[in-house]
């Protein structure tokens, strides 16, 4: 089974281990430039510590699994599974022959292919992959009925414009929307490599069912529009999940070496540093 299409990123793919969607793995790339796919934990997780994938592990990786108890450790291992099986299907080749491992920022990589972006996200029983030759792409997923209404986290979470808008929605609508705000906030900071180190009250995105755009803290929209997101909802395993997607097409980023819009960069500056110069 796979989700609705994500405006310019295309569907997310069920995968299991046995009916693994390798031919659509493929022509989603064929197409889109970008395949997402997600599992379940439980189809993904694996007993044997000597598995080809495990043994691909290198690095900080490798010791970080080591080091992680049981249940986070067979999450971990199931999830570096899916995003094997997803390189090795976009690739045509298998799962053991890839080393697995992460880049400067963060983000997941494939030793010696620095030209594919990839990403990763786990939450409860879901497993969420996705793969990019056209430029930097994140991947999130929450919980659907994850609770985020707490004055502080939506302190947190919100800027200026997006609490005005909150304000206005009912309590049900609110609480959605508080769940894909936080995924898409997660994607893009996934994608540009900074996580939860950037703040999410620098840059935000709407409330309605509309195309998803990049907003400044006021609401206007950015001046970047290499940027594509979709966020849609999903039902793995009899749970029901929040899913978002953040593309930057480097083909038509008007300065393929900047990442971060200019308005949203000063954004951030006024918020780090308060307006000033940084230290």
């Amino acid at each position: 089974m796979s989700t609705p299409a994500a405006p310019g990123l295309g569907r997310s793919l069920a995968v299991t281990p046995a009916e693994g969607g390798q031919e659509a793995i493929r022509e989603a790339l064929a197409r889109h430039g970008t395949a997402l796919v997600h599992g379940c934990l439980a189809d993904w997780e694996t007993a044997d510590p000597d598995s080809p994938v495990l043994r691909a592990l290198r690095g900080r990786d490798r010791d970080r699994h080591l080091a992680l108890p049981g249940a986070a450790r067979a999450r971990f291992a199931a999830s570096r599974r899916l995003l094997a099986h997803l390189v090795a299907a976009a690739l045509d080749t298998r799962p053991g022959e890839l080393e697995l491992g992460h880049d400067p920022t963060g983000r997941p990589r494939i030793r010696g292919l620095d030209e594919i972006c990839l990403s990763l996200s786990h939450t409860g029983r879901l497993l969420l992959a996705g793969l990019s030759t056209r430029g930097l792409l994140g991947v999130d997923a929450e919980a659907a009925d994850r609770a985020l209404r707490s004055r502080s986290l939506v302190g947190q979470l919100c800027t200026p414009w997006e609490l005005g808008e909150l304000a206005l929605l009912p309590q049900a609508a609110g609480h959605a929307g508080l769940v894909r705000l936080w995924t898409l906030k997660e994607a893009y900071t996934k994608a540009i490599g900074q996580g939860m180190q950037f703040p999410f009250t620098a840059f935000g995105f709407g409330f309605g069912d509309g195309p998803v755009r990049l907003l400044l803290p006021d609401g206007r929209p950015a001046a970047d529009t290499a940027w594509s997101f979709g966020s849609f909802g999903l039902v793995s395993g009899g749970e029901a999940y929040r899913v978002s997607a953040a593309l930057r097409d480097e083909g038509r980023a008007s300065a393929p070496g900047l990442v971060l819009d200019a308005e949203v960069a000063g954004a951030v500056t006024a918020a780090l540093y308060g307006g000033g110069p940084g230290p």
